[in-house]
């Protein structure tokens, strides 16, 4: 949870917006709640919802898009490569968690 908020705290601009991914670590759920609604907490508000990964519309409004590479709890698996493009695309920053694999699982075989 502390690298959830180092991340998101340094990369959220004051007002920004936040998407993440539809299934998500319940307590990382809970931080962008209770912290996107107590300005006080020097993250000065956000907005943020849950959307599929790849939805382009979604992500178009983005200042930031969290993801995980196994989704908490189902263990499903994000096309990272497609969002990572959708996001950019978007001109948003990409976060994502990899607390299930370790990099080595998570690299694109060729």
């Amino acid at each position: 949870m502390a690298a959830i908020t180092a991340a998101i705290t340094a990369l959220l601009p004051p007002g920004g917006r936040l998407v993440a991914a539809e299934e998500l670590y319940g307590d990382a759920a809970h931080l962008f709640d209770s912290t996107s609604r107590a300005p006080a907490t020097g993250w000065r508000g956000f907005r943020w919802r849950r959307c599929a990964p790849a939805t382009n519309a979604a992500l178009g409004a983005a200042d930031v898009v969290y993801v995980e590479t196994l989704s908490s709890p189902m263990l499903r698996v994000a096309d990272i490569e497609a969002i990572a493009g959708l996001a950019h695309r978007a001109r948003a920053r990409l976060v994502v968690d990899d607390t299930f694999t370790s990099p080595i699982n998570c690299s694109r075989s060729r």
